[in-house]
């Protein structure tokens, strides 16, 4: 049997919406849209911040991108970007970039479910309406 890799740990997800239906207001979707909308921007910092050689912004940029990972379930997106830290903190540009390009790709995979969530969530509200 094959199992099927999933970029979100949807338990994570689950737990928010918990949050969500205490107040009324989708706050899942909310938090969910607003990660989305913030992805490429911290992927390119990350970028420029590599480029120039700003390992220890690097490493303070990680930080804040990671947890923000942690909280919607995007464990291997937050392990790609601890090989990140571990390269910024060695200062090596090579493994840097490696580490850069394994966390655009996971990333990627992250922003197709949490799209595809949207979308399902979307589709549901509007049943109901």
């Amino acid at each position: 049997m094959v199992t099927k890799y999933c970029p979100i740990d949807y338990k994570k997800l689950d737990e928010l919406e918990d949050l969500s239906s205490v107040d009324g207001d989708d706050f899942i979707s909310a938090l969910v849209t607003k990660y989305l909308s913030l992805l490429s921007g911290r992927l390119e910092g990350l970028r420029n911040l590599s480029n120039q050689g700003s390992f220890d912004l690097v490493k303070r940029e990680v930080h804040s991108f990671k947890l923000s990972c942690q909280i919607l379930g995007a464990q291997n997106l937050s392990h790609c970007l601890e090989d990140v830290v571990r390269a910024a903190q060695s200062s090596d540009q090579k493994c840097l970039q490696l580490a850069l390009s394994k966390v655009s790709a996971a990333a990627q995979q992250v922003e197709e479910e949490l799209t595809n969530f949207l979308d399902i969530r979307l589709h549901r509200k509007e049943k109901v309406s």
